[in-house]
């Protein structure tokens, strides 16, 4: 007795229906990818470049606590630097300062300065700065930022005071 074998059909593999939709998804995630990549968002405002913090805040009473290194004042070593700010091109908001010399624990913020305000900065080194004599005084480099401006400043030190002891 012959028995019957059942002879398995054969699906036709349909290759190029499978690969006509895989080449379609890569396209169209690469199509979504870019322009998601490339859109600029409608609802923010193009952004405003910042004026220089130099012309828009101006400095005064620029006083230090500071020891001198030698004789003619040549050098000193800040400890403690107080000034006044004013914000000469309109209102300021946000504002910090960043002393780019020597290390200090809290920057000095500002929530506002009003335009034509004067606030008072006193920023206290632990450990000493060294600023050398120029023309202008004893130089003290910061960065300023607020909304409305940013940028390097340099203060120069008019007058400065030994430490109390």
């Amino acid at each position: 007795m012959v028995r019957e074998i059942k002879v398995r059909k054969r699906r036709k593999r349909k290759w190029n229906r499978t690969i006509a939709i895989l080449s379609f998804v890569i396209v169209m995630g690469t199509i979504i990818t870019f322009s998601a990549l490339r859109q600029i968002n409608p609802l923010l405002p193009p952004p405003v470049p910042k004026e220089p913090a130099s012309e828009y805040f101006a400095f005064s009473d620029v006083f230090a606590i500071a020891e001198s290194q030698d004789s003619e004042n040549r050098t000193i070593f800040v400890s403690e630097v107080g000034f006044m700010i004013k914000a000469v091109g309109g209102n300021a908001t946000d504002i910090t300062i960043v002393p780019l010399t020597g290390f200090v624990r809290d920057y000095p913020y500002f929530d506002i300065i009003s335009r034509g305000a004067n606030e008072s900065v006193d920023i206290i080194y632990p450990y000493k700065v060294g600023s050398t004599k120029t023309a202008d005084g004893y130089p003290l480099s910061f960065r300023i930022h607020s909304v409305e401006a940013t940028g390097e400043v340099t203060i120069n030190i008019t007058e400065f005071f030994p430490p109390m002891t």
